[in-house]
């Protein structure tokens, strides 16, 4: 058996805790594909990752300090206060710290072993800012991976933009909203990256178009790590964009609890987890005190994570605990409440438990907001303005059995991440394979098993012919770009193939089925509610009222609010409300639209 080519892998990732924990999950599996695989972030993370057996290599800054600044101005636009009290100045200094460390992550030896390291690939995600630079310098492969959505699309608005997902947005006010958090966030750091540019890698200096949309204009990949079946890939996003699935860590095998823990979970109801990790800042006692007057109200027993109080004025149904896998501790709690971090979020999912999201920046909005989509939860409550009324209420609805039933979907999607990952490993030879389009096939569409399974036995069929076939294929493509050179690198690459893309077209049909039976229940249940005999019983029931707290059965009908009152469990009055309101959003946007894009014709027009 052929060995597959040992790469040195960058893995470069700013931001929390919960930002680095998936990234070590994808280290450890391309160790286990016989990588070296470096993971640089900040220095607070060290134990974390070296404890995983991976390499770690310190980057500036600290994610208490970033986080503070998100926290307080609601993303990365800042505040009058924040420009005032020097906060922007410090964040400046921070990023232009993280830069110069991004590429000494690159080439420095490991600073515990001495051990030599050069990058011959990078991974990032968008935060690290150095990627595309030393990617440039070095000339070796980059591809960029996140937890939020970082790519221009229509299906919803980036994170950073502050738009309210609860209300919706019009499709080209979704997309425009990247370009501008891209435009906004290069003009603040123009100078930095361009003075990083010039003097640590002697690059030339970039403009705007070239700064802001770089990664765009090169097509550098992109992997979503979030589950298709939560959020499903938009339709505009190209074939160089991927969902992979959640990345999970197993920390849960090694775990010992504390004896005061187990004895919690031992006595009374199972309790709701509620953490908000380390964004709260300066308001954690506001929220704490919240927090326990709902808790007060409700009855309910809880876990504290994170929130800075003494046990000892803690009442008895709640307790204070450290740092704990959320996969141990998820299997014991009735619900969870968090702050809406991608990781918290599948965790819960995977677990199967209702979520209550309260959000204080970015993407924790967008997660809350898919959260109330799906029916595991209700609809996020801003950090900002937590009420104790409102999170009494959102502890009420967790523990109803409907919301339960609203989360097996999710909990399957979540559980799937062993066939969901093949996406991103399918993409691994791109990283040493210069000839890869070779091997590009068309995505398949599911829409049962009949799909799923044919489209899993031309996975198999084409990872077996892709293998065999690159042995001509890629030498040939080598030679026909880079003659006799170009040829040895094609053969080069093929033979590891020989044995990668077998393993990827088996694992990636386990998706495919995996997905067909998913798609073949899902319409399964559509069928029994749109079944024709139901509706016939519904016609003859004419002049027959019965009436629920939630349908109005004489009032169906094949009308949008008809349809959606079905598929909701709402009244039709309610749901031609939502409609009509969600029209009149959309018109005013566009009208908006017509306004800046054209304000002589609209001049013209009103003086008409």
């Amino acid at each position: 058996m052929t060995k597959i080519p040992r790469l040195a892998i960058l893995i470069l990732i700013v931001g929390t805790r919960g930002d680095v924990q998936p990234f070590i999950a994808l280290a450890k599996a391309l160790r286990s594909y016989g990588h070296r695989v470096r993971l640089a972030t900040h220095e607070t993370f060290r134990k974390f990752v070296r404890e995983n057996g991976i390499e770690f290599y310190p980057l500036a800054g600290d994610p208490a300090d970033l986080m503070s600044f998100l926290v307080k101005n609601a993303g990365i636009l800042p505040s009058v206060s924040s420009i005032v009290s020097g906060d922007v100045g410090k964040s400046r200094r921070i990023i232009a710290d993280i830069l110069k460390s991004t590429w000494k992550a690159c080439i420095d030896e490991d600073d515990e072993t001495g051990v030599p390291f050069v990058a011959e690939a990078i991974i990032a995600n968008p935060p690290s800012y150095g990627h595309i630079h030393c990617a440039q310098k070095l000339q070796i492969p980059l591809h960029m991976m996140f937890t939020m959505p970082w790519s221009p699309t229509s299906a919803f608005p980036h994170p950073f933009c502050r738009l309210n997902y609860g209300t919706g947005s019009s499709d080209r006010l979704n997309r425009l909203s990247y370009g501008v958090i891209e435009l906004i966030t290069w003009s603040g750091m123009r100078d930095l990256i361009n003075e990083f540019r010039e003097d640590t890698l002697q690059l030339p200096s970039l403009h705007t178009i070239e700064g802001f949309q770089g990664l765009t204009i090169e097509k550098v990949p992109y992997t979503y790590c979030w589950s298709p079946s939560l959020v499903p890939k938009p339709a505009d996003w190209p074939q160089h964009i991927s969902v992979s699935g959640f990345f999970f860590l197993d920390l849960a095998t090694n775990y010992q609890p504390p004896e005061r823990l187990v004895q919690f979970l031992q006595v009374g109801d199972p309790p709701i987890y509620i953490g908000f990790g380390s964004i709260t800042g300066h308001d954690s006692c506001r929220i704490l005190n919240v927090v326990l007057e709902a808790l007060t109200a409700t009855g309910y027993r809880a876990l504290l994570s994170g929130l800075a109080k003494d046990d000892d004025i803690l009442p008895d149904n709640v307790l204070k605990i450290d740092s704990c896998p959320h996969d141990w501790l998820f299997q014991y709690v009735s619900a969870v409440c968090h702050h809406g971090g991608a990781g918290t979020t599948a965790a819960g999912l995977r677990a199967g438990k209702p979520t209550i999201v309260v959000p204080f920046f970015g993407d924790q909005f967008f997660w809350g907001a898919m959260i109330a989509k799906i029916g595991a939860g209700p609809p996020p409550i801003p950090g900002k303005r937590l009420k104790v009324h409102e999170l009494s209420e959102a502890f009420r609805m967790v523990h109803q059995p409907s919301v339960g039933k609203s989360l097996g979907h999710a909990s399957i999607g979540c559980l799937s991440f062993y066939g969901d990952v093949t996406d991103a490993l399918e993409r691994l030879p791109k990283l040493y394979d210069p000839y890869s389009e070779c091997d590009e096939h068309k995505q398949p569409h599911i829409e049962g098993i009949q799909s799923g399974a044919k489209a899993a036995g031309n996975s198999v069929w084409h990872g077996f012919k892709d293998g065999i076939s690159g042995l001509v294929k890629k030498p040939r493509a080598g030679f026909q770009r880079h003659g006799i050179i170009g040829g040895a690198a094609g053969a080069a690459v093929a033979i590891p193939n020989v044995v990668i893309k077998p393993v990827a077209g088996v694992l990636a049909s386990i998706t495919w089925l995996t997905r067909g039976c998913y798609a073949e229940a899902k319409h399964l249940k559509r069928k029994r509610h749109c079944n024709p005999s139901n509706q016939l019983l519904l016609s003859s029931l004419n002049g027959y009222r019965r009436t629920s707290s939630r349908l109005q059965i004489d009032d169906i009908d094949a009308s949008p609010a008809g349809r959606a009152a079905l598929e909701s469990g709402l009244t039709i009055n309610k749901c031609r409300d939502i409609l009509s309101e969600f029209e009149q959003i959309q018109n005013e946007q566009d009208s908006m639209f017509i306004r800046s894009d054209n304000p002589k014709k609209q001049k013209k027009r009103e003086n008409f």
